[in-house]
């Protein structure tokens, strides 16, 4: 088998890899599929986790399919289709723990179902179940929101998280959300996702055209925008913030038992793991290692 681990600053690599044995308390997964999340690129650019000249391993947006149950597991059988929840077990999954996702065969420590081990729904895929996490994330961030059907939100960044973002809001009845990015390609989909417009927020007065949408409303002595709240998931500090919208509405910077039911335009691209270790992006789901990758 091999895993895929950070070696140093740039440097990842496909090792050799034996898996450790299953415990009475363990499951074995074979993994399917895996999301590259950006804080896997990150970490490979920084070349560590947590700390600099730590080999460690990557993966923790992982699904597939139990290999091995140890003795002492409850409601959890050979066959069955899971995701793996990374931050619920003691491995710390891909996060600077000694087990990584982008492996053939992942050990998952003290399963537990409903925790650590998420069934996957009858007839959702791999590459789809493996959104899990991230969309998990984004649902978090919705949840912090606090917003109800009715609201204006403004989502800076429409990379996976972002995307996710809107698909829930869009899903709670949240309809009058503006999207904002950079390129093109996902402008798309947050349209397709079902945000109002999409902008990108380097060809406009941003302010202006978000007072248009959302309507001006008196604010400490000034006249702010109408926007009830914005995530962002970029490097945009509270000073612009102000600038933008006059004051500061609820602002979010960024647990899911729930798996979209159709293919999420999040989702960019597909490929092995062989061209993951050389060459990945924030949008792939690695799909498994096969004898020729």
């Amino acid at each position: 088998m091999r895993l895929l681990k950070i070696h140093g600053i740039g440097d990842a690599r496909l090792d050799p890899y034996e898996r450790p044995a299953a415990g009475p308390k363990d499951v074995v997964v074979r993994m399917t599929a895996c999301g590259i999340c950006g804080s896997d690129l990150s970490y490979i650019n920084i070349g560590r986790i947590p700390t600099p000249g730590t080999i460690t391993a990557l993966g923790h947006e992982g699904a597939g399919e139990v290999l091995e149950v140890g003795a002492e597991v409850k409601d959890i059988s050979v066959g069955q289709s899971v995701i793996i929840n990374p931050m619920m077990s003691p491995g710390n999954i891909g996060s600077g723990g000694p087990e990584g996702a982008f492996t053939e065969e992942l050990l998952v420590r003290e399963a537990r179902l409903g925790d650590s081990i998420l069934p996957i729904p009858e007839g959702i895929s791999y590459e789809i179940a493996a959104m899990c996490e991230p969309l998990a994330v984004a649902m978090h961030g919705v949840n912090r929101m606090a917003v109800k059907s009715g609201d204006k939100v403004v989502v800076f960044g429409c990379g996976p998280i972002g995307l996710g973002m809107i698909l829930w809001l869009v899903d709670r009845g949240v309809t009058d959300v503006v999207a904002l990015d950079l390129a093109p390609q996902r402008r798309e989909r947050a349209l397709a996702l079902g945000a109002r417009t999409a902008l990108d927020p380097t060809g406009i007065d941003l302010r202006t055209e978000l007072a248009k949408l959302h309507g001006e409303v008196p604010s400490y002595g000034r006249v702010g925008v109408g926007t009830d709240a914005v995530n962002s998931y970029t490097r945009l500090s509270t000073s612009r913030i102000d600038r933008f919208f006059g004051f500061a509405p609820t602002i979010v910077a960024s647990d899911v038992r729930f798996i979209a039911s159709a293919p999420s335009p999040a989702i960019a691209n597909t490929c092995s793991l062989g061209r993951t270790a050389a060459s990945p992006s924030a949008t792939d789901v690695a799909r498994p290692i096969g004898p020729d990758t």
